[in-house]
């Protein structure tokens, strides 16, 4: 899911400062209750209004995100087993350069885990990203399970 929900430059000018860490943690983790989020999310069925979102990492641009995306593939999950790893990365690196057009320092990466998802049970083969693009100001989620 991908939302232009930022006034232009808000993020950027939020994130500046003496609290840049804590202020993009304080930022991703209160985003499920931004309107426009809340009024589009049923697809998470959350049993909470206002679910928790845990930062499990974060970084000030995607340089990660194809090396992410190439090993949960690789992994494979529950009901799949891995691909070949060569087949991840290439898949892995397009997905990247068509979606985000190698455009690796204008976006910010953070690793995270959405409570009371019903369709999100925080396994192994279950990841969610929200990704933060500070030049169109969009946010994007990026949820992937093997789980039916």
């Amino acid at each position: 899911m991908k939302y232009k929900i930022l006034d232009k430059n808000s993020y950027t000018s939020m994130i500046k400062g003496n609290n840049y860490c804590e202020n993009r943690k304080e930022f991703v983790e209160n985003i499920s209750v931004n309107k426009i989020v809340l009024e589009d999310r049923a697809y998470l069925d959350l049993d909470n209004k206002f679910p928790k979102i845990n930062i499990k990492g974060q970084y000030t641009d995607i340089y990660s995100l194809p090396g992410n995306l190439a090993r949960i593939m690789g992994h494979g999950g529950a009901y799949k087993r891995a691909v070949d790893s060569n087949f991840a990365w290439k898949v892995a690196t397009e997905f990247v350069e068509n979606e985000f057009e190698n455009r690796f320092e204008d976006f910010d990466l953070y690793e995270v885990v959405i409570e009371n998802s019903k369709w999100f049970f925080d396994v192994a083969w279950d990841y969610s990203f929200i990704i933060v693009d500070k030049i169109n100001n969009e946010i994007i989620f990026m949820d992937l399970t093997d789980t039916d």
